[in-house]
């Protein structure tokens, strides 16, 4: 059985069927459902771990370690070495309870 060119329907001036179904169905699908916003959003926020920093202590300037005579100055220096060990033990402590 043959078919003459002229009977038959061209293509090419009606889509497809299934083509023309995907369409709407596309269309219709965005129009389903309207997106629900979420009520609660959580949003890390950094937040300091300490609230205050620890009180500088007062040592000696360089200008009144100079005025000092040799055994004074080895006191003074021997004095501001521990209070900068304490200083610094405090310090440690607070940047460990940052962690």
């Amino acid at each position: 059985m043959t078919y003459a060119a002229s009977k038959l329907p061209d293509r090419s001036e009606f889509p497809n069927r299934a083509t023309v179904m995907l369409a709407a169905l596309g269309l219709l699908a965005g129009c389903e459902t309207i997106p629900v916003a979420p009520k609660e959003v959580r949003v890390p926020v950094t937040v300091p771990c300490i609230e205050q920093a620890p009180q500088r202590p007062s040592m000696m300037s360089d200008q009144e370690l100079l005025a000092l005579d040799d055994y004074g100055l080895v006191v003074a220096l021997a004095r501001d070495r521990r209070i900068r060990q304490g200083y610094q033990a405090v310090l440690e402590s607070v940047v460990e309870g940052c962690r």
